[in-house]
């Protein structure tokens, strides 16, 4: 057999066996009812960032993605409330990858949405919490030592009538 016919068939098997682990876990669709009747719909979905091929991915800092060859990131984050979009900026989520769980919950009034990701010494826990329609608040915390966390406030200038 050939050189090029030996690595023609190796490539094709490390596609097969790559397909079946990056299918099915990369989106993720959860709604959840808050005591008050408000409904919550959350729509996440992660795909390869085309920055991995770039020796500049892991300089930036990317949450779970630390030493993988293959990560895959959240590119788009969707929240609605009670049917209305609740507005949710690429930067608030673009530095998670890796996500293999999503958790709503109510937490004394606020709508929260937890994400897991990651593996082993790479693995994380952010949360964010949305008063209404507003993100009110982003926590990530490193899973092995929760006391390393990135945590950001946001505050929004209203005009109520």
């Amino acid at each position: 057999m050939s050189i090029a016919l030996r690595s023609l068939l190796a490539l094709a098997a490390s596609l097969a066996v790559a397909a079946p682990a990056s299918a099915g876990s990369q989106s993720f669709d959860e709604s959840f009812s808050m005591p008050n009747g408000a409904t919550h719909v959350v729509h996440l979905r992660q795909q390869q960032p085309a920055q991995l091929s770039n020796r500049s991915f892991q300089r930036y800092g990317y949450w779970g993605a630390e030493g993988a060859e293959r990560s895959f990131c959240i590119s788009s984050l969707s929240v609605a409330r009670r049917g209305a979009a609740v507005r949710v900026l690429s930067k608030t989520f673009s530095d998670l990858c890796n996500v293999s769980s999503v958790q709503l919950s109510e937490r004394k009034g606020l709508f929260v949405l937890s994400l897991r990701g990651g593996d082993a010494g790479d693995s994380f826990t952010a949360e964010f919490l949305f008063r209404g329609v507003y993100l009110v608040e982003r926590i990530v915390r490193h899973r092995e030592f929760p006391e390393a966390y990135e945590r950001t406030l946001y505050r929004y200038n209203t005009y109520e009538n």
